[in-house]
């Protein structure tokens, strides 16, 4: 059941949150639960519900199309952002991920993100705020024991049918894991047929995700950051050239491929 419109979240304390929803009820509900999981978009809401411990009430503001949805939703914002109560930070109601279900981002965008993620560098004192911050705290930190037992009784005897199974084996087909494939120290030009071996060799850990997110995963003698990197090696005649460690190219310079 569709309730297009435009809602407001009153908190206790006078503070409120305006937004829009072709369900708005159901929204509403998605943003209470967010506070009491500690989740919330909006730093400001979350930080108003850690603060004074209690949900805010949510009422219709304006009921509307959904061609009208946006327009509406942008009137308000021009009203309310800005003032001392109003816990919106966004001026513009088409602002990317807005309401936007998948990536709003361009192409270019998304590769410029990435590129500068990989081209991050942690120190030493991040890293061990980050340690510290996680010491004592279980993995997943989000679910009660309670929760994760429901879950994992959920699953179990869940059949899985024929046309899933051939699905699953199409996808993982020439896939594999990250762990397996053929790294390089760039430090060194090293190269290790595994990140597993290189692991192990270097004492270095999570050589693969390190590779995948452009991060340093161990220190050289001298304290310099282990750069990794996958090394994809090209076939010869349908074998593999043990001699030949091609990166990033077409061709294989042992033989015609």
């Amino acid at each position: 059941m569709n309730r297009p419109g435009i809602y407001r979240l009153q908190f206790p304390s006078g503070h409120y949150y305006i937004g829009s929803s072709k369900d708005y009820v159901t929204r509403c509900h998605q943003h209470q639960n967010n506070m009491k999981r500690g989740a919330h978009d909006s730093i400001r809401v979350q930080r108003v519900y850690d603060k004074y411990g209690e949900l805010p009430v949510y009422g219709l503001v304006l009921g509307c199309s959904l061609e009208n949805l946006q327009s509406e939703e942008q009137k308000q914002l021009d009203e309310h952002v800005g003032k001392p109560a109003c816990l919106n930070i966004g001026r513009c109601a088409e602002a990317a991920r807005r309401g936007v279900k998948g990536d709003p981002h361009s192409k270019e965008r998304r590769e410029y993100m990435r590129d500068k993620m990989r081209k991050r560098v942690f120190t030493d004192e991040h890293r061990k705020r980050i340690s510290e911050a996680k010491k004592g705290k279980p993995i997943n930190a989000t679910r009660t024991p309670e929760a994760n037992a429901k879950r994992s009784a959920s699953l179990k005897g869940r059949a899985i049918s024929p046309e899933t199974r051939a699905a699953i084996s199409k996808a993982l087909t020439g896939h594999k894991p990250a762990h397996s494939k053929a790294v390089v120290l760039k430090n060194t030009g090293q190269v290790f047929e595994s990140a597993m071996l290189a692991e192990r060799s270097t004492g270095a850990s999570a050589v693969g995700r390190a590779c995948k997110r452009g991060f340093s995963a161990g220190k050289m003698p001298n304290g310099e950051p282990m750069r990794w990197e996958f090394v994809f090696i090209k076939t010869c005649a349908g074998t593999e050239c043990k001699d030949r460690w091609e990166r990033k190219i077409n061709t294989c310079k042992g033989g015609a491929l």
